[in-house]
């Protein structure tokens, strides 16, 4: 693709109190092989020194655009950089994360040449140890908006996560992360995906690199705040329902896998902890168990609920060990079962 003839790619980077990631993952941005960018980076009330960091950055690269705003949460800021974008694309970069110099060259081929509205990579996640190590040769599955929400259902080869993929910028018309809420992406994705038609899967390489930090929002104490997401998941359920009956299913399905994740993080906290919020996510569980008997269902999934129409114990014991074991995996570079 000659350089004049490229589309302008709008890069939006959330920033909020991350001295120690920022330079990092800006560099990663700025580095690409794809010139034609612009970087958005919204300082999102940072009082450490990422607000200086991101004015340094504006004075080094004249395609960096800054905007210093009142906290308003990862949701607001990201809204704020998709009013701000100008390009015909837009790509998410979370301000710790990373990606490989050659992810939006790839990404854009991608999109140009096959006609497709959304192209998405696998999200590699590291703690301390970061090896890059992609595939010369792409292999890329091209599939309909609905294929692509069924394996987002599935966790297979694409995630529900904004970041690591490359939209159209008109898809978002009209759509927001909705402000103040945990667990944006899954109140999101699905909507924007709803839009679009031809979907590009890269499967082979993994482009995009998230940081597993402990005290990230993700991973902080359970809270009535979190608790949002049985509501997330029932609305895609519903919407899916409405708009994509043929895969309904996928959708329910998630909102089983779903309650029973977070079951087992209420029961973290105390096994008899918000009792009728145990008793919702049992609900859910026991309206659409019957999924597990579906070839597609995973065997990870079949064994817990299995065990929890043993013993309550039994099945908390055993998703314990198995998180601690996916966690070992993660942190020393192991590839995930």
């Amino acid at each position: 693709m000659q350089e004049e003839n490229q589309p302008l790619v709008s890069i939006v980077i959330p920033v909020y109190n991350v001295q120690d990631y920022l330079m990092e993952c800006v560099d990663s941005a700025v580095e690409q092989t794809y010139k034609n960018l612009e970087i958005i980076l919204v300082d999102d009330g940072s009082t450490d020194k990422s607000v200086s960091l991101c004015d340094e950055w504006k004075n080094k690269d004249s395609r960096i655009k800054v905007i210093h705003k009142i906290n308003g949460g990862l949701s607001d800021a990201r809204n704020v950089g998709i009013k701000e974008c100008k390009g015909k694309y837009i790509f998410f970069l979370d301000s710790d994360d990373l990606i490989d110099i050659i992810t939006i060259e790839k990404m854009v081929s991608i999109a140009e040449k096959k006609h497709v509205d959304v192209v998405t990579t696998n999200l590699f996640p590291f703690y301390d140890y970061l090896q890059i190590k992609n595939e010369n040769e792409l292999q890329i599955d091209e599939i309909s908006n609905s294929e692509a929400m069924k394996r987002m259902f599935l966790s297979d080869r694409i995630t529900l996560c904004s970041c690591g993929k490359l939209f159209l910028t008109k898809l978002w018309k009209n759509i927001e992360f909705p402000k103040g809420l945990l667990y944006e992406d899954y109140a999101t994705t699905f909507y924007v995906f709803g839009k679009s038609n031809m979907v590009a899967i890269i499967n082979n390489s993994h482009f995009y690199y998230y940081r597993m930090r402990n005290n990230s929002i993700i991973h902080s104490s359970m809270s009535n705040r979190n608790f949002v997401i049985f509501d997330i998941a029932e609305g895609v359920t519903k919407y899916i329902a409405s708009t994509f009956p043929e895969i309904k299913e996928y959708a329910e399905y998630m909102e089983l896998v779903t309650n029973l994740k977070f079951l087992k993080r209420i029961m973290d906290v105390g096994f008899n902890a918000y009792a009728e919020v145990q008793k919702r996510a049992m609900k859910c569980i026991e309206k659409y168990k019957y999924l597990i008997k579906r070839p597609w269902a995973k065997t990870s999934d079949k064994i817990k609920v299995k065990l929890l129409s043993i013993n309550k114990y039994v099945f908390y014991v055993v998703y314990s060990f198995a998180e601690k074991i996916e966690y070992y995996k993660t942190k020393h570079g192991m590839p995930s079962s």
